[in-house]
């Protein structure tokens, strides 16, 4: 009696321990999905093909004229294109230890409007902090 007791728990323990299981973790496959994200959380392919069949389909694009590229070697005697690295002129900007985020905003506007932007390089001293600003090189 106390061996079929046994059995009928152990039984009903493994029942119910192989269905939760199939309850927690289901099939992760989508019919229909995308090729490549078959699983939740898979990233897609990163291409796009674009086919220009006339010049009236072109895509308009803005690009410097010339393009800032540079021809560099390669192993396997082809050569490489990448785009020239952009060349930056900087200058500081002293804020006084004592400024309110609102006089801050009123220093930078200044040098915003002409193209200036703080680099994230910050010098802090006795009279202040100074910022380095950036801006593209013309």
């Amino acid at each position: 009696m106390l061996t079929d007791t046994r059995s009928i728990v152990f039984a009903g323990f493994v029942g119910l321990t192989c269905g939760a299981a199939g309850l927690a973790a289901p099939g992760q496959e989508r019919p229909g999905a995308t090729p490549g994200t078959e699983r939740p959380g898979q990233p897609t392919r990163a291409a796009i093909f674009v086919e220009n069949r006339g010049r009236s389909e072109a895509i308009p694009i803005t690009a410097p004229d010339p393009l800032p590229v540079v021809l560099e070697p390669s192993a396997m005697n082809q050569p490489v294109v990448r785009l020239a690295p952009q060349p930056w002129e900087y200058r500081t900007l002293l804020v006084p230890s004592t400024a309110s985020p609102e006089e801050l905003t009123a220093l930078l506007e200044q040098p915003g409007t002409e193209g200036w932007e703080p680099s994230g390089f910050q010098l802090a001293g006795p009279t202040g902090t100074l910022l380095v600003l950036k801006r593209p090189r013309p």
